[in-house]
């Protein structure tokens, strides 16, 4: 790890550590933990939001509510 950045170096201790206390979560990113459409429904909602200078946090949150509704 002596080759990677101080944050690689950060994730992969907490990776460890997490792992020997069986405290590890399955991760969205890699549709462990939900299916890949309620997956693609958080990307596009947190992608607007991210990307729309105006974007409204609540108005942000009831869009993730309903996206995750609609794609179960």
């Amino acid at each position: 790890m002596s080759r990677f950045d101080s944050c690689a170096q950060a994730s992969a201790k907490d990776f460890a550590d997490a792992e020997k206390t069986g405290s590890l979560a399955p991760s969205m990113a890699f549709n462990m933990s939900t299916s890949q459409a309620v997956q693609g429904a958080v990307f596009d909602v947190v992608t607007h939001f991210m990307n729309d200078k105006s974007a409204d946090a609540g108005k942000a949150g009831r869009q993730l509510l309903a996206a995750i509704k609609a794609a179960q």
